[in-house]
């Protein structure tokens, strides 16, 4: 799948549109699909991956599949977000861009997130922001 297909996974169960109605290519289903477009263009603006938008997802370096990960998740609009060791494996670069991301969506849609993760640079980094 591409990475625009990857998001809008994570958005599967907050669309009302039945198989049918999709299928035959309804308005209804037609303006849903448009709109999980346009917040998957957003959140992959957000993650820095919307260069990379209509790529294969299996072709993505390791950081930009964590970061499309947490993409997919926060489609979903989680009550809890739960990131373990997001930072896992990145180089410095993308432990900023994570630190960003664990920051900042998720306390701008003003939703509890818990972050496990040994890179205390990373931890205080997210911690600034934030509530503890």
């Amino acid at each position: 799948m591409s990475v625009v297909e990857n998001v809008m996974t994570g958005q599967h169960s907050r669309t009302g549109a039945g198989f049918m109605t999709s299928l035959l290519r309804m308005p209804s289903a037609s303006r849903e699909q448009k709109v999980a477009f346009d917040k998957t263009m957003a959140l992959l603006d957000f993650v820095s991956l919307s260069e990379n938008a209509f790529d294969q997802a299996v072709n993505l370096a390791y950081g930009k599949k964590r970061l499309l990960e947490i993409a997919r998740a926060l489609a979903s609009e989680p009550k809890l977000l739960l990131l373990d060791e997001p930072a896992a494996g990145m180089n410095e670069n993308r432990d900023r861009e994570t630190e960003r991301t664990s920051r900042g969506y998720p306390l701008q849609k003003e939703y509890p997130h818990l972050l496990v993760e040994h890179d205390m640079k990373l931890v205080m980094g997210v911690a600034t922001g934030s509530v503890c």
